[in-house]
């Protein structure tokens, strides 16, 4: 009895396991790109990192250091945030944030993007960050 074997069989198509691998990979950007998010110093200058966009500024470019609340939505949080003051006269938020001092009976708004530090740690970066500033910003001889 001879088994006759069709070599016609249509090729199988896996549209929702595709799917499923273009999610789970827009998942895992999203999360890495969240843990990314941050300030980050070196020798030239200060490279901002949000979830969707990178800037990076030169130490000539920043003319000051502030700690100011951090916004969303164009109104205040509780959380004080670090922010460049340009020499173009622009401000630029980090997503460097402090964190709130717990109160009672009241609505408290926070963004919860970037890394959300102490007070002690915060105010110590925030002073970090203003002597270096200003230690670049002296022309060696």
């Amino acid at each position: 009895m001879a088994v006759l074997l069709d070599s016609r069989r249509p090729p199988r198509r896996y549209p929702g396991l595709l799917g499923l691998y273009a999610l789970l990979g827009a998942g895992l950007t999203f999360a890495w790109r969240m843990m990314r998010t941050g300030m980050y110093t070196s020798d030239s200058g200060i490279r901002v990192r949000w979830l969707l966009r990178t800037r990076t500024y030169a130490w000539s470019q920043i003319d000051g250091v502030e700690a100011a609340p951090a916004r969303l939505l164009g109104l205040p949080t509780s959380r004080a945030a670090i922010w460049l003051d340009l020499g173009d006269g622009g401000r630029v938020e980090t997503p460097v944030q402090r964190r709130a001092d717990a109160v009672s009976g009241s609505v408290v708004v926070t963004k919860n993007v970037g890394p959300v530090l102490r007070r002690d740690r915060f105010d110590r970066l925030h002073q970090e960050l203003d002597q270096y500033r200003k230690a670049k910003a002296t022309p060696h001889t």
